[in-house]
């Protein structure tokens, strides 16, 4: 017969499904105990008397699906033995898959996640029954996650913590207009300026701006906004003329804004890239960059000379630093000096400003 052939999808994955068998498990018995049980069935576990579980709760759920339980309870030997469940390590993932427990004296190396930095030993170690964890502290200069912004997401996978540098990319939904930078650039603990997003107006010419194109005020198509390397464009004017901004720490070199004249755009600036310091070559911490153009001195390595840079597009030009007296020399000299001809302390302090 034809209703001897009809049965229900559900049906069918119960005859296709597969049961689960009474899983073998250390310290654990389960409520009911039986050699095999049905897929989707659920069942109890606790832990055997004078034994602790890995997790804070004394009981738990199993649940057979398709032959599998859904996890593999643990619980772990007498109180007062040795052995010490998985280790947990705050902002830390370990560099192999952790086990179920472990015997005294094991070790589990352990790596910091990004915008944490250890603090002592990568490795947990079990001691008597206790994990010895290693510590992840938040690095200096990061920052939280940024702050929502209306009509706008993020185009990366989200993250709590993030360094000093770092950059998120925003893009605005339909119908909406990025007004600002669109890269965000995390520095020194907190975010430079966020984007807006703007509704575009229902009027022909808006429209041809919200798809990136502009026009000039004769209405001249110029097509779409020019690309600024390390730099964005937004409309000011309605739509008539572009300003540009270099992103942090690069400096705009050239006219601030451009405009749409004869069907094309009008000089482009560039944004010089800003230089990174070598320290090493300083006897105080200097700035990590300087911005192009920008220049300063420092120090040397000796203390008794200064060194001069100036940034030039990425490059750090370094002038000084070419008689290394050493510190210990110097002092000598002068207070030889000192001695001699009986100077002041004035005289003394000026003569080691200028050495």
């Amino acid at each position: 017969h034809c209703w001897a052939m009809h049965v229900t999808a559900a049906q069918l994955r119960q005859n296709w499904s597969k049961d689960c068998q009474s899983p073998k498990l250390r310290h654990v018995f389960l409520v009911p105990q039986q050699e095999n049980y049905e897929n989707g069935s659920s069942i109890f576990y606790g832990c055997d008397a004078n034994t602790r579980p890995v997790a804070n709760a004394w009981w738990g759920v199993l649940r057979c699906d398709d032959g599998v339980w859904s996890h593999t309870p643990h619980c772990l030997g007498s109180i007062g033995e040795s052995e010490c469940a998985a280790p947990a390590v705050s902002h830390a993932q370990p560099l192999h898959k952790l086990e179920g427990w472990y015997s005294n004296n094991s070790r589990v190396p352990y790596a910091c996640e990004k915008g944490y930095e250890l603090v002592g030993k990568q490795l947990a170690v079990c001691i008597n029954g206790k994990w010895i964890l290693p510590e992840c502290k938040r690095k200096l200069g990061t920052c939280d996650a940024p702050a929502p912004v209306a009509n706008a997401v993020i185009i990366q996978p989200y993250q709590d913590v993030f360094e000093h540098t770092d950059r998120v990319d925003f893009m605005c939904k339909k119908g909406y207009k990025l007004a600002g930078h669109r890269h965000n650039y995390c520095m020194n603990e907190e975010w430079t300026p966020a984007p807006i997003c703007g509704v575009c107006p229902k009027t022909r010419k808006a429209t041809a701006t919200c798809t990136g194109e502009g026009r000039s005020s004769t209405g001249q198509l110029c097509g779409t906004y020019p690309a600024i390397e390390n730099g964005d464009v937004f409309e000011v004017q309605d739509g008539r003329a572009l300003t540009v901004q270099c992103v942090m720490l690069y400096k705009l070199d050239g006219p601030k804004s451009i405009m749409c004249v004869n069907e094309e755009w009008t000089t482009l600036p560039v944004c010089k890239a800003p230089c990174k310091l070598d320290q090493t070559l300083f006897y105080y911490q200097q700035a990590e960059y300087i911005s192009h153009g920008d220049q300063m001195n420092g120090h040397c390595t000796n203390y008794w000379n200064y060194m001069y840079v100036i940034c030039n597009n990425g490059r750090a030009l370094y002038r000084g630093c070419k008689f290394n007296i050493p510190m210990q020399l110097g002092q000598e000299c002068i207070l030889s000096l000192f001695k001699i001809s009986h100077l002041s302390t004035v005289s003394i302090n000026f003569l080691l400003t200028i050495t």
